[in-house]
């Protein structure tokens, strides 16, 4: 938008919202031109122009020789509003930066982002609230829901949620962690991260590093547990012949050293955490144990956290845009409100791995 364009706008919202709230009377006279200028301090030309779409838009009514008169007024608009589902809302530290931006993007399209999840309680009760939520979105009548699926809720209870949705006809967006298994064809729009590259080009760092026996590590709750993600850096080994090792650990207990010896026994070298957390972990673990790295493991993590950096030895970390994705999620999200009928569709976006002293040997 032009600096023009964008001093325009803002003389228009100014002059509707004085109509509007009844600053400026329906039949009262507006400013002169003139006066406008002087008011704004910007051009008559500009002036103008935000004074021509309000006419056009039947609001004020301009007299050759008399003046500018308010014509009618505009009826309040009703607020719109957008929800985020989030069954696990304040558990990924790293997702909030995209939940932050869904919410910029929402109001810079006139939409109020509604922020809901479930956090405390059993499994079965976070369920219950998330239903809750769902059934008092649409009493609210939002226009569209972005739904992130948390890891350890059935992927049928979600499908339960969406069906709600759709029979109230609101538009479901899925965030991050696809629904459907690859390579069946997508059931709903979806925006988030594009694991099988991310996996694949882990997987080819490593081995251009050095690495003899990768492998990719998670938790049971990791945000990024994706079998995409692992078919990729799975795939990066496979194409050098070279074995390819993966670990499943139970976050319960932060001390890994029987998995350590047993990848180690395996002859692994180079490990792929799908959290910055769980890297840290495992890092301190053969730290402790005189595992020098990246001599003799190299590691990565996932996320590009605060504290990557300032680890005892920096932690090479996969960075991914949110900012990016959040806009884009807002994007299709307007898309869909255009074009309700139209097949499901697929955003990705990729990461790039920030390269520190664990992974550079």
């Amino acid at each position: 938008m032009s600096s023009r364009e964008s001093k325009n706008r803002i003389i228009y919202n100014d002059l509707f919202k004085k109509i509007q709230t009844g600053i400026y009377k329906k039949g009262e006279q507006l400013p002169t031109e003139f006066m406008l200028v002087e008011e704004y301090g910007i051009s008559r030309p500009t002036v103008a122009k935000a004074l021509n779409e309000l006419q056009d838009e039947g609001l004020i009514e301009r007299k050759v020789g008399v003046g500018t008169f308010v014509k009618n007024v505009p009826e309040d608009e009703e607020e719109r509003f957008m929800a985020l589902l989030v069954p696990d809302i304040g558990r990924n530290e790293m997702l909030e930066p995209l939940y932050s931006q869904i919410a910029r993007s929402c109001e810079s399209q006139d939409y109020t982002l509604i922020w809901s999840g479930a956090l405390i309680g059993s499994i079965e009760e976070r369920i219950q609230q998330s239903f809750d939520f769902c059934h008092k979105y649409i009493r609210q009548k939002v226009a569209g829901i972005f739904l992130y699926p948390a890891s350890d809720i059935p992927r049928e209870k979600y499908y339960e949620m969406i069906s709600l949705f759709q029979d109230a006809g609101i538009p479901v967006q899925i965030l991050y962690r696809n629904l459907s298994n690859f390579p069946l064809e997508i059931e709903h729009d979806f925006v988030g991260i594009d694991s099988y590259s991310i996996g694949y080009r882990i997987g080819k760092i490593f081995l251009k590093s050095g690495a003899l026996h990768p492998a990719v590590c998670w938790d049971r709750e990791s945000p990024v547990l994706n079998t995409l993600l692992i078919k990729g850096f799975k795939e990066a080994a496979n194409e050098e012949d070279k074995p390819c090792s993966t670990l499943i650990l139970d976050r319960d207990s932060r001390s890994y050293i029987k998995e350590i010896e047993a990848i180690r026994s395996e002859g692994v070298d180079a490990l792929f955490c799908t959290s910055d957390s769980l890297a840290a972990d495992m890092m301190t673990d053969m730290l402790d144990r005189e595992i020098r790295i990246p001599e003799d493991m190299q590691i990565a993590g996932f996320g590009n956290t605060r504290y990557a950096r300032h680890l005892k030895v920096s932690l090479s970390s996969v960075e991914v845009d949110w900012e990016e994705i959040g806009h884009m999620a807002v994007d299709l999200m307007n898309l869909r409100f255009k074009n309700p009928s139209s097949s499901p569709k697929r955003y990705l976006i990729d990461g790039q791995l920030i390269e520190r002293e664990s992974t550079l040997c």
